[in-house]
């Protein structure tokens, strides 16, 4: 069951609820439940935080359900995560910041002389796949390396990938040394 009410003394605290919220924010199975009532006659409400109360229980057969998932609210906290959250890199620490094209070369200007430099498309993340055909369709094109789950393979060979194993793989579109 859930209730989403104000903190005020009231026998109906649902009323102020239903007054209070525009009906588009709730999902579909608050929806169905809550708006079964009629809507009280509020003209204004001030001054009152607003809280909510929900018991858990199965009303599903799926173990994955939750009640963040059931009432629609684990997608809006997936929204409010990424607006207001900052990405850090999960290898070194520092924050992912957006670089524009020209921050992009001076970071390659700035690299020592010799470097050698790798351009990659992303082609497959994280699915189940043995992906043959699709490699053989890169190699026809004229790519010959890739990077695999992390190494850097070529792809003209018979690669043998796990088919039940979620893959990474980029295709090297070109590389270079810096000057």
């Amino acid at each position: 069951m859930i209730k989403i009410f104000t903190l005020l003394t009231t026998t109906k605290p649902d009323c102020l609820w239903l007054a209070s919220i525009p009906r588009s924010t709730a999902g579909n199975a608050i929806r169905l439940w809550f708006f079964q009532m009629q809507k009280p006659n509020v003209e204004h409400i001030e001054g009152l935080s607003p809280s909510i109360s929900i018991d858990q229980k199965s009303s599903g057969h799926n173990p994955r359900s939750t009640v963040g998932t059931i009432t629609e609210v684990y997608d809006y906290m997936r929204l409010l995560w990424a607006k207001i959250g900052i990405p850090h890199c999960p290898k070194c620490g520092k924050v992912i910041q957006k670089l524009t094209i020209d921050q992009m070369t001076d970071r390659v200007f700035d690299l020592k002389e010799g470097t050698e430099i790798k351009i990659l498309s992303p082609v497959v993340r994280g699915k189940k796949g043995e992906y043959l055909a699709e490699l053989n369709d890169y190699f026809k094109h004229g790519y010959e390396k890739a990077r695999i789950n992390g190494i850097i393979q070529n792809i003209d060979n018979n690669i043998k990938l796990e088919r039940y194993k979620k893959q990474n793989i980029d295709i090297i579109i070109d590389k270079s040394l810096t000057i």
